[in-house]
């Protein structure tokens, strides 16, 4: 894992954990958790560079982040 595949995979932990409200049940670490993980698995049957794996990989992390600052508007915060 590269360093900034490992701050991201922090960042979006603590943040999640600290500040996603808890009444979101699906979008929550747990479903990016798992979105990480298929992505991983989807990309061991991929031909891709190592800049474009990392590229998915971070949007994976990231893509649920918006919803620290609610629903509306998520994909774009």
């Amino acid at each position: 894992m590269t360093t900034l595949l490992e701050t991201t995979e922090n960042y979006v932990t603590r943040l999640l954990t600290e500040e996603l409200d808890h009444r979101y049940l699906y979008h929550n670490l747990k479903h990016t958790q798992r979105v990480v993980q298929n992505t991983k698995v989807l990309l061991e049957h991929s031909n891709l560079d190592e800049n474009d794996r990392q590229a998915l990989l971070l949007a994976a992390w990231l893509h649920d982040t918006g919803y620290t600052k609610g629903s509306a508007d998520h994909e774009k915060e």
